[in-house]
Order: C-alpha cells, then structure tokens, then sequence
C-alpha cells in the first residue's frame, strides 16, 4: 500500500512545470520600434528569451521524466520497505535538482537581455 508520505514526491513534479510557466510568461513584454539599434536589441532579447524559455522548459520535461520513474520506484519502495524513505527522498531530491540548474541557466540567458524603446 502506498502511503501518504510519497506526497513530497508529487510535489516536486508539480514544481517543474509551475517554473516552466513563469519562465515562459515571464518574458511577455511589448514594445515599439523606432531605431535601427533598438531593433537589433528588441531581436536579440526576442532569441534570448525564446532560448531561456526552450532550455527551462526542455530541462524541466527531462527533469519531469527523471522525478516520475524515481518517484514511481520511491512509492513501491516505500511500500515494501517504511525504513527506505529518506534514503529515496534524497535520491528523488537530486533528480529535481536538475531542474533548478535549468531555471538558474535560463535566467542567466535572460540577464543580458534588455526590451524596449528606451536606451
């Protein structure tokens, strides 16, 4: 029988894909364009959003994939064994850990990234 205590399991998945949506509305910003040099920089944050947005979303899909087979075997294992839940917790811990590199890296893409008709 599966117990309550595999809930922080589903727990991590659920914050993937809540950091995919703000990652992905987090950009939605509208602007003008009047110079040749603000074009350039509107385009440039245009890609760099579209890539930080690729990269959080991608690595938070694998991220997704690796929790739910961890956390399907945590559940089994939990069942058959109480002692072993820390121990998985840990392991499922390191599997969500990758989707927090993907969300550090996705920011960092973004931080050069300036929108806008002001210099």
């Amino acid at each position: 029988m599966v117990s309550v205590r595999s809930v922080p399991i589903y727990v991590v998945c659920s914050r993937c894909g809540i950091v995919s949506f703000l990652v992905c509305n987090w950009s939605c910003i509208t602007y003008t364009v009047g110079d040749e040099n603000i074009l350039e920089r509107n385009i440039f944050a245009g890609y760099a959003m579209f890539g930080a947005g690729l990269t959080v979303g991608l690595v938070n899909l694998f991220c997704g994939i690796a929790v739910g087979i961890v956390g399907s075997g945590a559940a089994l294992a939990d069942a058959a064994d109480a002692s072993l839940f820390v121990k998985i917790l840990i392991i499922e811990i390191f599997g969500s850990a990758i989707g927090l590199f993907g969300l550090i890296v996705g920011i960092l893409m973004t931080s050069k990234a300036k929108m806008g008709d002001k210099v």
